[in-house]
């Protein structure tokens, strides 16, 4: 089909619109699918979201597993548990505060370390 040009201006304005760091670091937290509280995660789901609670959504093992399965990696919840406590010092959740955290320059504290699933 075909595009009048104003719809491509109006593109191009909305692709090009300075985001600020909060709507980028929202967009990241997104791309992990958290959930929001009291939420049934439905394998069967769309991709599209409900409005993303920041304030109390969390990343949980059976969403990161989701996230490496659709990159093709085999990786199972207990492992992905594993991952999340090795990377917030024992929680079982990823908040967006501490995602947030981790997106910061010299975030790298005490909290990163080296996790072996003996693969």
């Amino acid at each position: 089909g075909l595009v009048e040009f104003q719809e491509f201006i109006d593109f191009l304005q909305n692709v090009a619109r300075p985001i600020s760091l909060e709507e980028e670091l929202t967009e990241a937290f997104r791309f992990f699918k958290p959930a929001n509280p009291g939420e049934v995660a439905d394998d069967d789901e769309e991709d599209e979201m409900p409005e993303l609670d920041v304030d109390h959504a969390v990343i949980t093992k059976k969403g990161l597993a989701k996230i490496f399965a659709e990159m093709g990696e085999e990786v199972t919840e207990e492992e992905c548990l594993d991952m999340i406590a090795a990377a917030t010092g024992g929680m079982d959740t990823i908040d967006f505060s501490t995602f947030e955290s981790f997106c910061q320059p010299g975030a790298a504290g005490p909290r990163r370390r080296s996790v072996n699933f003996g693969g």
